[in-house]
């Protein structure tokens, strides 16, 4: 399991950078730098939002979804390249993408919940959840 959460470490990346900046963009200005400065990884956030052109005049509030919608973006890509890989014959690493797998899918549940009901509750679900997976990743 070990294995398999590590190589799922630049999704949690990017879903740490991004809930973090989620959360730091309810309490600052509507600047995407602002509220980027406050994330983990300030650099690969504002990268992020930059290929947003929406994310330039939206309140706080939409930013953050903002934020979970690129992440959402970047997870349903992780689960196509992980369904792509499943042809595999090697066992070992067949597990792997399987357990892998399961972790992106959870991810989308929890990504999907607070796309569905963007509320306060939600973004710290999110990120508790995140912190717990996080803490998994890397004892």
């Amino acid at each position: 399991m070990a294995m398999a959460r590590s190589s799922l470490a630049p999704l949690f990346l990017l879903l740490s950078v991004l809930v973090s900046g989620a959360v730091a963009a309810r309490t600052v200005g509507d600047s995407v730098q602002d509220a980027c400065s406050k994330s983990q990884f300030p650099k690969i956030c504002a990268e992020g939002l930059a290929a947003k052109p929406e994310s330039q005049k939206v309140t706080p509030r939409k930013l953050a979804e903002l934020f979970v919608a690129i992440a959402a973006e970047k997870g349903a890509g992780m689960s196509t390249f992980l369904e792509g890989k499943l042809s595999t014959e090697d066992t070992t690493l067949l597990n792997c993408f399987d357990r892998c797998g399961d972790d992106v899918e959870e991810a989308m549940a929890h990504l999907n919940g607070l796309i569905r009901e963007p509320i306060d509750a939600k973004f710290l679900e999110l990120k508790s959840w995140l912190s717990s997976t996080l803490g998994g990743t890397f004892t």
